[in-house]
């Protein structure tokens, strides 16, 4: 997953400045339905950022109207788009805007991409060691399945929750998954046509005796159904359909029954996994996005955090790949100054920097232990101090990329587990429910503040950094 939103922004980033990036991705292709739709304000506040307002215009696109939440068939509270802001959430075509940042960053002539190779090994600079720690030395580049060794100064894992990065980096990650898997289902065409009426641009969570969904209608005109169940849970006989309607308003249950069961294709199976590896980097190297931190589905944070990631990162590493934090020769990158060019993170165009950065994300290849790590290509026996230099600032940043990070992923992940432990206790006490449903006039606007009150962070995230420190 490589190629997926915090690599991609990445990539673009970077080689759009006139870095030289080697962006490798394990899939042939973009999966469309394991993608993340949402768009909160914090996202589009990165994307403008990264002066992609453009592309995004272009993209289907649909706004939001408001968020509902019904229990035992009874509507609870509706909060209408936008509030605590003028911008609303919306739903993107994610795979269209992966596309569409490739393309951009494929213009470069300083970028590479590799689709279908998978990384195998890390890449070690032989003299370096790292005290204190059985991780690995200063990382020097990858070695790909197909034998392929491609050196670099810096690595950087965009290679989602089950990253092949991390574990060859010896990186922990500190999990708090919950026994839950959301089956994804994905309605088109005549089906979607039939449910939009109801759905008409809300984001529905519904639970129920029959169990809980959320339903909303995607950018393209879809519709996108998330079932919660435990993990491993035994299947049932009852057509999916019919499970829907046990848990929605006499509305739409006529809607689901009335639905053919041949229009539902089989779901896409996904673990609710969340955690966070407190630390992000080694010696030249860097975790991005679900790589440092794996991101539950709820609330469509994922997407988000990864642009958010990409920005703060490429922001802080541009003036120092670019030149402006370390001085040049004996293949260190140059100190030109003209080379970031004009525009948002130096969108113009330069001569591009030999081996400046490699971008690497590819799914797990297995999860066997790794084998000794290779040497990097053999480097002189002496290095020039302005290497030495260079090295030094390069690690600090990524300490520093880090620590911006930090205090935004961990805020949204509490607020996830929180908003998550809430709807686990109405998914199993039926009591309760049941007696919220029956005083929803009461109990509902109470409920709505509640929530609204956990919703700023999760829609608009913590300040960014001004910029480049």
């Amino acid at each position: 997953m490589g190629a997926g939103p915090t690599g991609s922004a990445f990539a673009l980033l970077l080689a759009r400045a006139g870095v030289a990036v080697e962006l490798v991705e394990s899939q042939p292709r973009h999966s469309a339905l394991i993608r993340g739709d949402g768009l909160m304000p914090s996202g589009l506040e990165a994307l403008n950022r990264m002066g992609l307002a453009s592309l995004l215009a272009r993209l289907p696109r649909r706004e939001l109207r408001g968020w509902s939440f019904l229990l035992e068939g009874r509507s609870l509270f509706s909060v209408a788009e936008p509030f605590g802001g003028s911008v609303p959430c919306s739903l993107i075509d994610t795979p269209g805007l992966l596309e569409g940042m490739l393309e951009q960053a494929l213009a470069c002539p300083n970028l590479t991409l590799r689709r279908g190779r998978a990384v195998k090994e890390l890449l070690l600079k032989p003299e370096d060691t790292l005290p204190g720690s059985e991780g690995p030395a200063r990382v020097a580049g990858v070695v790909l399945d197909d034998g392929t060794q491609l050196p670099a100064e810096l690595v950087v894992g965009c290679d989602g929750r089950g990253s092949t990065i991390r574990r060859l980096a010896a990186l922990e990650l500190e999990e708090n998954n919950p026994p839950l898997e959301v089956l994804w289902f994905e309605l088109e065409n005549e089906a979607a046509a039939h449910l939009q009426p109801w759905i008409a641009g809300r984001f529905a969570t519904l639970i129920g005796n029959a169990g809980s969904y959320a339903l909303f209608g995607t950018a393209r005109g879809g519709v996108r159904l998330g079932w919660l169940q435990e993990r491993g849970a035994v299947g049932s006989p009852v057509p999916w359909p019919e499970r829907w309607a046990r848990s929605a308003p006499p509305e739409l249950a006529a809607l689901w029954r009335s639905l053919p069961t041949t229009s539902v294709g089989p779901p896409l199976r996904l673990s609710v996994r969340s955690g966070l590896a407190p630390r992000w980097q080694r010696p030249g190297l860097l975790l991005l996005g679900d790589a440092a931190h794996p991101m539950s589905p709820l609330r469509a944070q994922g997407l988000n955090m990864a642009l958010r990631d990409a920005l703060v990162a490429a922001e802080r590493l541009l003036p120092l790949l670019c030149g402006e934090g370390g001085g040049g020769g004996d293949g260190l990158p140059s100190t030109d100054a003209d080379l970031m060019g004009p525009g948002p993170l130096g969108s113009g165009q330069g001569d591009p920097h030999p081996a400046a950065a490699g971008l690497i994300g590819a799914n797990p290849v297995g999860t066997d232990k790794p084998a000794p790590h290779p040497p990097a290509p053999a480097r002189a026996a002496e290095e020039p101090p302005q290497r030495r230099e260079f090295e030094e600032q390069l690690d600090q940043a990524l300490v520093a990329i880090a620590e911006a990070r930090l205090p935004e992923i961990r805020a949204v992940q509490a607020l996830q587990r929180q908003e998550l432990g809430r709807g686990e206790l109405l998914r199993r006490q039926a009591w309760l429910r049941r007696l919220l449903a029956a005083t929803a006039p009461v109990s509902g606007p109470l409920l709505s503040r509640r929530w609204q009150a956990g919703q700023p962070t999760l829609r608009t995230g913590l300040p960014l950094p001004e910029g480049p420190p």
